[in-house]
């Protein structure tokens, strides 16, 4: 998700193409994708290898807790790789909101299984409304998009009978009201 905040937030915001470059956005989004989602992706692959996870559906709430505290660590990593490196504070508090909603998920995980996948569209979702009123910009059709992208994931893991409806409902909340209020409530 922190992928596609940064290339939403690239491609709707003008000043900040004006500010970057396309070959250092490319870059930053490579380095987004690989520590935020292709490393974590291969540890859980390497975990369900060793036999440290059952399987890399992750369905039992068990499978979850190394695999979830390895990806807010990378998230973490990455934050603190950008330190102060000219991005807008907006994408920093993405990607700190994001560690937030991985170390929340994590405690709710602990007691009861929650959607990963809506904490994560509802963090897009979230995030992607506050840059839009902070920047005052109104990029409309890729929050439209998102929104439907979640409702049809929903679908997909209620269909599936993987999660009941509050696991989703109180994932897509959890992820929506972190970013938002990160990003909204945080950003200078």
């Amino acid at each position: 998700m922190v992928t596609y905040a940064v290339l939403f937030y690239y491609t709707a915001f003008a000043h900040i193409r004006m500010v970057t470059a396309n070959d250092r956005i490319f870059i930053i989004s490579g380095l987004f994708f690989m520590l935020t989602f292709a490393i974590p992706a291969l540890s859980a692959f390497m975990m369900n290898r060793a036999g440290a996870i059952g399987s890399l559906e992750m369905k039992e709430r068990s499978d979850r807790l190394i695999p979830q505290l390895f990806t807010a660590a990378m998230y973490l990593v990455v934050f603190f790789m950008l330190g102060n490196r000219g991005l807008p504070d907006f994408i920093r508090l993405f990607i700190l909101g994001s560690v937030v909603a991985q170390v929340v998920a994590t405690g709710i995980t602990l007691y009861w299984k929650i959607s990963l996948h809506l904490i994560g569209l509802g963090g897009l979702c979230g995030g992607m409304l506050a840059g839009m009123l902070i920047e005052n910009h109104s990029a409309l059709w890729p929050l439209v998009l998102a929104f439907l992208i979640s409702g049809l994931v929903a679908s997909a893991r209620l269909q599936l009978e993987v999660h009941n409806r509050s696991q989703l409902y109180i994932g897509y909340l959890t992820g929506f009201v972190i970013l938002f209020s990160a990003i909204f409530f945080f950003s200078t």
